[in-house]
C-alpha cells in the first residue's frame, strides 16, 4: 500500500518473506522477515530510509536463522 504518507509492501529477503515499512513525514523504515515460517526479525531505523534497514537485515545471516531446529 503506498501513499502520499508513506507505503508498507511486501518484499523478499534472502528467499525469506518480508514486509517493508516507511513513513514519509518521520523518515521512519521498518522491515519485518519472517524466518522459515517460525522467526520474525524487525529491524525497525528512525530518520532513515528502507534501503538502509533492508541493508541492515541483510547482516543477518537468515540462512543460519532458518537453520536453527
Amino acid at each position: 500500500h503506498e501513499s502520499t504518507e508513506g507505503h508498507s509492501k511486501g518484499i523478499t529477503i534472502d528467499g525469506q518473506p518480508a514486509i517493508e515499512e516507511w513513513k514519509k513525514k518521520s523518515n521512519d523504515a521498518k522491515v519485518v522477515a519472517l524466518v522459515n515460517d517460525r522467526f520474525l526479525i524487525t529491524v525497525d531505523g528512525d530518520n532513515v530510509d528502507t534501503e538502509t534497514v533492508r541493508n541492515w537485515v541483510g547482516l543477518i545471516d537468515l540462512k543460519k536463522v532458518a537453520a536453527i531446529q
